[in-house]
Order: structure tokens, then sequence, then C-alpha cells
């Protein structure tokens, strides 16, 4: 499996939540019809704006996808956190 540190987490102003990696690229992310995208020109896998599921799940969500995919995310001291909340902060930070 392959590691990499996630370099920015974002919820964007579509209200979608966005996980960038460092180095490692995941086009084929569509594939595992998991609801979790990825944007080629921003380089980040991406959530559909939660409906049912919160943010923190999405989280998970996509952190389990890229794991289905041989790539193992790991949150880095230099990760950028940008319009997400204190509390989901909290909530994902530990992990």
């Amino acid at each position: 499996m392959k590691t990499d540190f996630i370099k920015r987490i974002e919820i964007d102003s579509d209200g979608r939540l966005l996980v960038a990696p460092s180095h490692l690229r995941l086009p084929f992310v569509y594939r595992e019809a998991a609801e979790v995208s990825w944007d080629e020109n921003g380089a980040f896998l991406y959530s559909p704006t939660p409906r049912q599921w919160s943010y923190f799940e999405w989280f998970m969500h996509i952190m389990q996808v890229a794991k289905q995919l041989n790539c193992d995310l790991q949150i880095a001291s230099t990760t950028i956190w940008v319009n997400v909340p204190d509390d989901l902060r909290r909530q994902i930070q530990p992990l």
C-alpha cells in the first residue's frame, strides 16, 4: 500500500468536501462507484454536497475508498484546513 500525506482538506463554496493528497493521483476513483470523484485540475478527491451523511462520514468514506485503491492517506502537521469548522476538524484530526 502506498502512503501519502494529505496536503489540504477543504469544504468548498459548493459544499463539497475536498481531500487533496500531496503526491498521489487517483483519477480512476470513479470505478469504485462510491460517489467519490477526482478533480484532475485541482488534484483532489471530493464528495458530493452532503445530503444524509455528515462531513465526517464523507471524510471517513473518502479515506476508505482511497484504501480500496491501495492508498493510505494520512493527516500531517502540514495539512492545510480550508473552511473546515473547528468541531469537524477536532473529529478528523485524531485519526
